[in-house]
């Protein structure tokens, strides 16, 4: 039996494992259903093929016969997934499944084709009867260099695991509220969509250098735009006496015409919220995993900048890679997090291009596929590509961008490849807050400015970098001074970064003081790009310390709200209840920091202030020794609690103990000395060099009030730019 495309001896190639057809016969009755909804969906009759007896291990010495090759030369591939079939010791995965793969990226179609619709689509169409382990699913997708998705026949019940039959007895058991029937129909409709777009012979666009342009720029949307050379005798002069005139009118049009043709739409002005998942890497190498974190971080850059003209939320890094860790549920996430829609990428292939695969999922009211294609750029236009996408993106999610808005959004620019790479790794490695990952991560920023003395990503990352050193307990000493040099250097190179304006609007708070150009440059940041879930952290910390309470709440819900399973923006918004005395909202966010992350320290400190502050002394205490198993260094917590209990002399050894481990955190220091009345010692520390980024909150301390008659107090406020309230 032949193909109805000629070149071929079969429409449909069946392959499976003899271990998934024994037991009941589910492939055997699968193929013959296939064939009769085949028979209702084509007009043409459709070759199958099916070895009823198929290889079922793989010696070295077997040959594989060469009729089967020839049958493999077919138009379409079902693998029957199951969790036997992923095994490189198997007849079926080595010389069917990788078999066809490699053949049909040789073919005159190649592996991926075009659809009708526009949507690209694989000629495997893999069929899932089991749930499959992570490491399974990442064997497949690294064969087939794309998501394994395909159609499922899973019956999911409490500890149930197994294909879905016929005839159910309990259908409405199903987890998955699957029919046999309907997938049986979804298979064959597959099918058919896969064949138009064979018959139409439509490649995979993108094998030549292409670049995406902006959505509202492009002829045919969502298709890539291959780059050409410049024809000879082009005369730039001429092009642009024509252009210009044309375009300073299109301007004006889209400022003051195209807004009030357009006022009282409501399509634009309800908030969207997306979510990037981390990329996966499909190259199957480990070693480019890093890649697809560049890729992902550029995209959530890109997008976050469209929140500048629409109400769009881009949910942030640390709540996606707790869900993939987690491997929580799509609905499940969506409910908890309130999220529209997920943003996968993967790389699927790399070179001096790379090839991505981006798909956008609307999560609600029902889960669907809205937008999915491959792009193809050369790393230097990796955040040109990006801004692109995410125009697109944007338009596919129901937002319609104006002439205006593309006024107002700052163009991506070209990159040099060998610092972008090196700012991205270091970025990675800073987020992760650890001593390794902050020595790393300046290794890498240092590289990127050697590369680049002028990149302003780089030295913006390194002005952050030096920045949260200054936060934790590794600063040599120089870490203020090294960010704020690299701050304004990022600065005079790029202007309308909102992560520059975010490094500069810290330095000015955290080492000069200079609080009305920090305040500038937070709401600069954040107007660049309102999805950074820290420029809002750090901006509400400084509406604290200027005695702005309800602001600075306001804004760390924000940062909350931006990032909510970041346990940071859970627990310090229980801190800033406790300065604002809502010791009972304090508590309610401390214990949603620990279903965040268990035992999550700052939780438990939250909780002993608050306790503390409702004279609650009893379960201050218990959590004060609960915190201490936990962490032996966090005696300042049970200090506190034996002061306000009244056990000054266990508070006094306690203090002895820290200095005698020649502990330098003037913060604490002074707080405790205060409280046991030893002031002199209070004001030694507090005037320490190298001060501590946040030396001027003392101000706002409750454990510092027994030095405010002291007029070395003044003195303190004066030097920080704080007035006494």
């Amino acid at each position: 039996m032949s193909s109805i495309i000629g070149g071929y001896n079969y429409d449909v190639f069946i392959s499976y494992r003899q271990k998934d057809n024994k037991y009941d016969g589910w492939v055997t009755e699968f193929v013959d259903n296939l064939k009769k909804e085949l028979e209702a969906t084509f007009k043409e009759e459709i070759s199958v093929y099916f070895d009823i007896n198929p290889h079922d291990g793989l010696l070295e010495t077997h040959d594989v016969d060469e009729s089967l090759k020839e049958k493999l030369k077919c138009l379409i591939f079902i693998p029957v997934i199951s969790r036997t079939y992923c095994d490189s010791k198997s007849f079926a995965w080595e010389h069917e499944f990788k078999a066809f793969v490699e053949q049909a990226r040789q073919d005159q179609f190649g592996l991926k084709i075009r659809l009708p619709v526009g949507n690209v689509a694989s000629r495997v169409l893999p069929i899932r009867i089991h749930d499959l382990d992570e490491e399974d699913i990442n064997l497949c997708e690294s064969v087939l260099g794309s998501v394994l998705r395909g159609v499922e026949f899973i019956y999911n019940s409490a500890g149930v695991n197994r294909p879905l039959r016929s005839k159910e007895e309990k259908p409405f058991d199903n987890l998955n509220k699957t029919i046999y029937r309907d997938q049986i129909n979804k298979v064959s409709n597959a099918i058919k969509e896969i064949v138009k777009g064979l018959r139409a012979g439509q490649d995979l666009p993108g094998k030549e250098k292409t670049e995406s342009r902006m959505p509202w720029e492009e002829t045919e949307k969502g298709k890539l735009i291959t780059v050409k050379e410049r024809p000879a005798g082009f005369n730039k002069q001429k092009v642009l006496s024509g252009i210009i005139p044309v375009a300073i009118i299109l301007v004006l049009l889209g400022i003051y015409v195209y807004p009030k043709l357009f006022k009282g739409s409501g399509k634009t002005n309800v908030e969207k919220s997306v979510a990037i998942m981390p990329f996966k890497n499909l190259t199957g190498d480990i070693a480019n995993d890093y890649i697809a974190e560049i890729q992902h971080n550029a995209l959530y850059q890109e997008l976050g900048k469209i929140s500048q003209v629409k109400p769009l939320r881009v949910v942030g890094p640390t709540t996606t890679t707790v869900f993939e860790e987690n491997r929580m549920s799509i609905a499940g996430f969506a409910r908890k997090v309130y999220v529209d829609y997920l943003i996968e990428g993967f790389v699927l292939s790399l070179g001096e291009a790379q090839e991505i695969m981006i798909r956008v999922t609307q999560l609600f009211p029902e889960e669907r596929v809205v937008f999915a294609d491959n792009y193809v750029s050369e790393p230097k236009n990796i955040l040109k590509l990006y801004f692109n996408i995410a125009g697109l993106i944007a338009q596919k999610i129901g937002f319609e961008l104006l002439p205006q808005d593309t006024v107002k959004l700052a163009r991506a620019q070209m990159v040099n490849p060998q610092s972008y790479e090196a700012y991205s790794r270091g970025m990675v490695e800073i987020e992760k807050g650890t001593e390794e990952g902050m020595n790393k991560g300046l290794e890498y920023l240092h590289e990127a400015v050697k590369v680049n003395p002028d990149d302003p990503y780089a030295n913006a990352g390194l002005a952050l970098g030096y920045l949260s050193i200054a936060h934790g307990g590794l600063d040599p000493g120089n870490a203020l001074e090294k960010g704020e040099q690299y701050a304004f250097k990022a600065m005079k190179l790029d202007s309308s970064n909102a992560y520059v304006h975010t490094a500069l609007a810290e330095t000015y708070l955290y080492k000069s003081w200079k609080y009305p150009e920090s305040e500038k440059h937070f709401k600069r940041a954040l107007e660049l790009n309102p999805n950074l879930d820290m420029a809002h952290y750090h901006y509400a910390w400084a509406l604290c310390l200027w005695g702005r309470m309800d602001e600075a709440i306001a804004e760390h819900k924000l940062a909350q709200k931006c990032d909510p399973y970041n346990p940071q923006h859970t627990g310090w918004l229980g801190g800033l209840y406790n300065y604002a005395g809502r010791y009972e909202e304090a508590i309610q966010e401390a214990l949603k920091s620990f279903e965040i992350r268990e035992d999550y320290p700052l939780g438990y400190n939250v909780l002993i202030n608050a306790y503390l502050g409702l004279g609650r002394n009893d379960e201050a205490l218990e959590t004060a020794n609960k915190l201490l198993k936990l962490d032996p260094q966090a005696l300042g917590a049970l200090f506190r609690v034996y002061i306000a209990i009244g056990r000054r002399e266990e508070a006094s050894e306690i203090l002895k103990e820290i200095e005698s481990g020649g502990n330098q955190n003037a913060y604490l220091l002074v707080q405790m000395n205060a409280a046991l009345g030893r002031i002199d010692e209070a004001f030694r520390w507090l005037n320490h060099e190298p001060h501590g980024l946040v030396l001027p909150w003392l101000a706002i301390e409750e454990g510092c009030k027994p030095l405010h008659s002291d007029p070395r107090w003044d003195e303190f406020l004066k030097r920080v730019n704080l007035l006494r309230r």
